[in-house]
């Protein structure tokens, strides 16, 4: 009876074996199968951050986010204040964030990826491809059919406009809408209740002045992939207008006198609100002049309404007094190091009361109404102006007689030397910041601040840019500017304040910090 149990069990053993070899292949040959059918999420990179950000994982807690950071899917991304960041994607498409704004990458399906813009401004740079792509706000859903849009999604205003192509949005008709290229959809639009529900141009006056579409523009152009799909943002370059002859400022004795100059091709050329005919880019205008000053206006329009304008001063000389060499002042100049060198010879004058030595960046400078130095020793016949901003000026001296300039020298017309940047923060050395009165401070530097300069206040000690979360700023990219005038914005009181230099992204150099009221 053993006998006959143990044969059964051996006979059992043998057949599941049996089984098992021909049947664990086909197993494992299916179940590899299955893992290939699995798309697996594509890779999200912060790639750069300006300002306060902040990230979440799917089950994590916001921490601060830097950039070089992966991102899940699942992850959400916030801006805090003024800032921006950009995330790119694996199939090469970009996310930009702007200020006061939060999103989440829903899905990260490579043949179907969705984003949420929970709050803000989110500008979509989107790789070419035959996957879905979607932004979902509110309800809404934003689906790409080409490359640059904009969705806004603020307490009062949502919506999209769309830069390159076109883009379908479902769930805000009973019917889906398609926006396409250089035009704007709105669902809800605090400042202009007409804009509501109706397809409308976008005006380039507008993107402009959006300062975020603008930074976008900037990224797309330094992209291969991107600059040569720039769709309505590549038209936003005003025309080209060089006036060849006269030279402002010139003086003639005729009655006429013929301007010359060069254009875009195809732009529409005013002169003095008269249409002048464009000769492939070239044209040419003879404009009738009366005695003394004339302001000739020269307005160039492009194909999508960009205009620059230049003006002239032509003055008609009914008279001019002869000059003689035995009353006058005769003026000659060389660039030196770190500025212009002048040399005069005066004849026949009284220069008790010293010279002025006035400049301007039209001819004639005059005093009072230019920027002069005033040389109050009358054996003065030499002088080194401290000037490196590259700029062309004209120059004159003058007999000084209190309040005004008697004889006045001939015109000198130089460039200034170009401060030389030795190194990567740019050639500021210091910077001195006062308060002048009220709500308003000035600064001066040492060296030369090519980017402009970041003015940044807070209640707290040592304000910062990119701004701490209770900093604000003011931004000046003249590289010239030399005052400011700032807000109370979180009730008056005593704010701290500094200025720094601007190298793009960041500050150089920062100046002493002072306190004001505001």
């Amino acid at each position: 009876m053993k006998f006959l149990k143990s044969l059964f069990f051996i006979v059992i053993l043998g057949a599941i074996g049996a089984a098992a070899y021909f049947y664990l292949p086909i197993l494992r040959q299916d179940s590899s199968n299955s893992n290939t059918n699995i798309n697996m999420p594509i890779g999200a990179n912060l790639a750069y951050v300006e300002g306060i950000a902040e990230y979440r994982d799917p089950a994590g807690s916001w921490k601060e986010a830097k950039a070089d950071l992966n991102l899940l899917q699942g992850s959400s991304l916030k801006i805090t204040g003024p800032g921006r960041a950009i995330i790119n994607l694996d199939d090469g498409s970009a996310l930009r964030i702007g200020a006061d704004s939060s999103m989440t990458l829903e899905k990260l399906d490579p043949n179907n990826i969705i984003v949420v813009n929970n709050r803000g401004e989110l500008y979509l740079r989107i790789a070419k491809s035959s996957r879905i792509f979607e932004v979902k706000s509110d309800g809404i859903t934003y689906e790409s059919m080409g490359t640059a849009y904009k969705t806004i999604n603020k307490d009062k205003t949502q919506g999209v406009e769309v830069y390159e192509s076109k883009v379908k949005i479902i769930g805000a008709e009973d019917a889906e809408v398609i926006v396409d290229q250089g035009k704007k959809y709105y669902l809800a639009n605090e400042t202009d209740q007409s804009s509501v529900k109706v397809i409308k141009e976008l005006k380039l006056e507008e993107i402009k002045k959006d300062e975020f579409v603008m930074w976008n523009k900037t990224q797309d152009e330094s992209q291969t992939e991107f600059k040569d799909e720039m769709g309505i943002l590549s038209d936003l370059t005003p025309p080209e207008l060089s006036i060849t002859s006269p030279e402002n400022g010139a003086k003639t004795k005729e009655s006429s006198i013929l301007i010359e100059g060069k254009t875009d091709a195809e732009a529409k050329i005013l002169i003095n609100n008269a249409e002048v005919k464009n000769e492939s880019g070239v044209f040419s205008y003879k404009a009738n002049l009366n005695a003394g000053e004339n302001k000739i206006k020269i307005s160039v329009v492009d194909t999508a309404g960009n205009k620059t304008e230049k003006e002239l001063t032509i003055t008609k000389v009914v008279m001019e007094p002869a000059v003689t060499n035995n009353t006058s002042i005769k003026l000659s100049a060389v660039v030196t190091t770190g500025g212009i060198k002048f040399s005069w010879t005066v004849g026949g004058i009284n220069v008790d009361q010293g010279f002025k030595l006035i400049k301007s960046l039209e001819i004639n400078p005059v005093y009072p109404g230019n920027d002069y130095q005033y040389l109050t020793e009358s054996g003065t016949r030499s002088y080194t102006w401290k000037i490196s901003d590259g700029k062309t000026y004209y120059f004159r001296v003058c007999q000084y007689l209190g309040g005004k300039c008697g004889v006045y020298s001939n015109n000198v017309k130089i460039k200034a030397p170009l401060a030389e940047t030795n190194n990567t923060s740019g050639v500021v050395k210091s910077i001195n910041l006062s308060a002048i009165s009220g709500a308003t401070v000035s600064w001066t530097l040492n060296g030369y601040s090519s980017q402009g300069f970041k003015v940044v206040w807070s209640e707290t000690s040592g304000p910062t840019y990119p701004t701490r979360s209770a900093d604000q700023y003011n931004y000046y990219s003249d590289p010239g500017q030399r005052t400011s005038t700032l807000q109370a914005f979180n009730g008056s009181g005593l704010y701290y304040v500094r200025v720094c230099e601007y190298l793009g992204g960041s500050c150089g150099v920062y100046s002493n910090q002072i306190q004001i009221n505001l």
